[in-house]
This record gives structure tokens, C-alpha cells and sequence, in this order.
């Protein structure tokens, strides 16, 4: 009988303990101004594979919110953004943007951050215009459970993109 009462205990906090940790988050979400200035370098490369579900898990799903790019100058929730960048992208086969060193993002309280940065970008259009431009990115992110997303973004060129053919370019 002494034997059933500590097997039920003992069974009791195995099965909390897999509980917890199968809803946990694999890894804790970035504490730091230094961690969330490297998740801002993770967004923006996430949307250069030209799937609009690569970046997909950093942003806020809410159909309130705003998110202001290049073209066109703005989305009203991430469906809208996701269908307006998915459709954009059908004309490139290479893209890429690479934050500067100057990157750098703010806590506010817990839950709240800040990021700006500028940026240089190159694209490649399918009929082989190249595209290479710079801006600011100002990005908002709030954080949700154990996880930091963006629920406001402002990209903005500061040089019109340079179309130059493949061949002009050579």
C-alpha cells in the first residue's frame, strides 16, 4: 500500500513536468536590446527567400494592425500584407536586404520594443533588371506569451530603386 501512494505522487508530477514542458517554448524570447537587435536582422532576411511564410511567424496576425512598405505604401493586417508582398514578389527570382551596423533596438518595459536601422537592398527581376536601393526600417514589436513579434513596421527607400538590365549592367 506504501508503495501505490508514492507511485501516484510520483506519477502525478512526471506528468506535470512533460505538461510544462511540452507547451513550453523551445527557447526563451530575447531579453535583451542585444537579442532583439539580432531578431530584427532575422525578420528582415526572412523575407529574402521571397515566401512571405518565411517571415510569417515574426509578425502579429491582428487585422488592425498597419505595416508601411515601399509599395504599396501600406497594408492593414498581416493577411493584407502577406497576399500584397506575395503578389509584388512574383516578379523577382532573387531579393535580398541586409541591415547596417547601425542597427539597434530599445526595450520599453517587458513587453514593448523598438528597433530602427537602415538598409541596403539588391533584387533581381526575372526578366533580369537588377534593383538596388537603401532606406530606414523602424520596426515595433510587442511581446506575446514567451515570443517577440512585430505588430508595426515602417520601410522606407530613400533612393528610388536603379533598374539596370543584366546586359546594361555588365
Amino acid at each position: 500500500m506504501v508503495g501505490t501512494y508514492r507511485l501516484i505522487p510520483a506519477g502525478l508530477i512526471a506528468g506535470l513536468a512533460f505538461a510544462v514542458l511540452s507547451v513550453a517554448p523551445a527557447s526563451a524570447a530575447p531579453a535583451t536590446e542585444q537579442e532583439l537587435t539580432k531578431l530584427m536582422r532575422t525578420v528582415m532576411s526572412s523575407w529574402d527567400s521571397l515566401d512571405p511564410n518565411a517571415a510569417a511567424p515574426y509578425y502579429a496576425k491582428d487585422s488592425q494592425l498597419v505595416f508601411y512598405d515601399i509599395s504599396p505604401m501600406e497594408y492593414k493586417g498581416w493577411a493584407a500584407y502577406y497576399k500584397g508582398v506575395s503578389k509584388e514578389y512574383k516578379d523577382y527570382k532573387s531579393f535580398q536586404i541586409v541591415l547596417a551596423p547601425d542597427a539597434q533596438a530599445h526595450l520599453v518595459g517587458d513587453n514593448f520594443a523598438w528597433g530602427i536601422a537602415t538598409w541596403k537592398g539588391h533584387a533581381v527581376k526575372k526578366d533580369n533588371t537588377i534593383e538596388d536601393s537603401e532606406g530606414r526600417w523602424t520596426v515595433l514589436f510587442e511581446k506575446r506569451g514567451y515570443k517577440w513579434l512585430v505588430v508595426h513596421e515602417h520601410i522606407s527607400s530613400v533612393t528610388p530603386p536603379t533598374p539596370l538590365t543584366g546586359a546594361a549592367k555588365k
